[in-house]
């Protein structure tokens, strides 16, 4: 007789967004918890049939249902291990409805018991996607750094960082000219003791993109499961810039910052490219006038609005420096999934000085700013949100000060080299 589990969800990972350094760490003490029926047990080996769950909620973009895809094909992979009632099990063949596991210990539990199974995070390394006929080659960046964006937000798994793959991307291009008998993906997976190995394909046809996803077990090299996603992709709103941005206003045009004129409450400041000084010896950089008159409270600063998904870097870096001493700020503005007019805002704070002067942030020290909760985010024409940075829904940069926190109150500040860091 075959020895049978159902299998049913009973606390899935609850899903709130791309959450800062704090909600990560919680994310990653979550296990996905299953129950079972034990309906036979013959030796150390079992073979369970598996019943999976619907997911409770419907993807709000084919991103989204395609990481949810990606979730639900790899709860079990062969060699790889999980716990039946706190009992180890060696999981050693899985297909669509069949499932085979050696226990580590006999007697742990016995035909008819409930048991619960708890499902460890797996560690996926996500490979350049391709793009095959088609002009746009950026398509498969945007959409590698959307799903990846996902995949962290799931809960389920850990997700490699980019950096880590450079150092294997030549031997990927070496196993798939025939020079090496090893496959691409399984030599990835050895190098960075990955779980899973996720691969694709884009291709156009009439306007929609047809996207194959592979997703290998390192232990294997066999595809655990083939996805294939026909569609328009992103809607031209939501594209995001993944770039590292690089800014050293020695050009011409500068569309996504904010030039000329601005307003500050009933202050005025005022934002232009400076063609007599710049960092490192330039000769160019971004300049802030200000001239707080009315109120001390109000501030002044650069911003740039492009929508970009940030998610692929630990920080930004830029030069900057004051007429004088100055405390200044950097914020991210993220919007959130649900509703785009909810606005988060996370600041960090900084010192300006005389010379021009480095400044390095990681998106990890960014707090949440009280002052957009108390009234910020109405000034801005939005509402505040939950308060978690998405670095994959930025919608602005800005970095700038306040009258209140300054001991002058008129004066210039110039930024200069302005990019994200990996």
């Amino acid at each position: 007789m075959k020895f049978k589990l159902l299998v049913t969800v009973l606390l899935p990972i609850l899903l709130n967004g791309c959450a800062g350094p704090g909600a990560n760490l919680e994310k990653a003490r979550q296990t996905l918890f299953l129950t079972g029926t034990v309906l036979k047990i013959q030796g150390s080996e079992a073979e369970i049939a598996v019943r999976y769950a619907e997911p409770t909620a419907t993807p709000e973009t084919f991103v989204a249902e395609l990481a949810q895809k990606v979730g639900s094909k790899a709860v079990f992979v062969e060699g790889g291990r999980t716990e039946i009632n706190g009992v180890p099990v060696l999981i050693d063949r899985v297909t669509k409805e069949v499932l085979v596991v050696k226990a580590e210990k006999g007697g742990a539990f016995a035909e008819g018991d409930s048991v619960s199974i708890s499902v460890p995070k797996k560690t996926i390394a996500v490979v350049d996607f391709e793009v095959i006929n088609a002009p746009r080659s950026d398509m498969a960046k945007i959409l590698r750094e959307s799903l990846t964006s996902e995949l962290v937000e799931s809960g389920q798994f850990t997700v490699l960082e980019r950096a880590k793959l450079k150092p294997v991307l030549d031997e990927i291009k070496l196993s798939q000219s025939g020079l090496t008998q090893e496959s691409s993906e399984t030599m990835v997976g050895k190098v960075l003791n990955a779980d899973v190995i996720l691969t694709g394909t884009l291709a156009e046809t009439g306007g929609d993109w047809t996207v194959n996803l592979r997703i290998v077990n390192v232990r294997t090299s066999q595809a655990i499961a083939a996805i294939a996603y026909k569609s328009s992709l992103f809607k031209p709103s939501d594209l995001r810039d993944t770039s590292l941005l690089s800014e050293d206003f020695e050009g011409d045009s500068f569309p996504s910052w904010n030039l000329g004129y601005q307003s500050s409450g009933e202050d005025h400041y005022k934002v232009s490219v400076d063609r007599s000084t710049g960092a490192e010896g330039s000769t160019s950089s971004l300049r802030v006038d200000f001239d707080f008159i009315h109120d001390m409270s109000y501030f002044a600063n650069a911003t740039t609005y492009t929508k970009r998904d940030l998610s692929s870097f630990q920080g930004i870096e830029f030069y900057v420096k004051g007429t004088e001493g100055l405390n200044a700020y950097v914020n991210l503005l993220s919007s959130q999934p649900d509703d785009p007019n909810k606005i988060n805002n996370r600041v960090a704070h900084f010192e300006m000085s005389p010379e021009w002067r480095k400044i390095r942030i990681p998106f990890d020290s960014f707090v949440v700013g009280r002052s957009w909760i108390n009234g910020g985010a109405k000034k801005f024409g939005a509402q505040p949100g939950d308060q978690l940075l998405r670095l994959n829904r930025i919608e602005a940069v800005r970095v700038g000060l306040m009258g209140r926190h300054l001991p002058i109150r008129k004066g210039t500040f110039w930024i200069d080299r302005v990019s994200f860091y990996r």
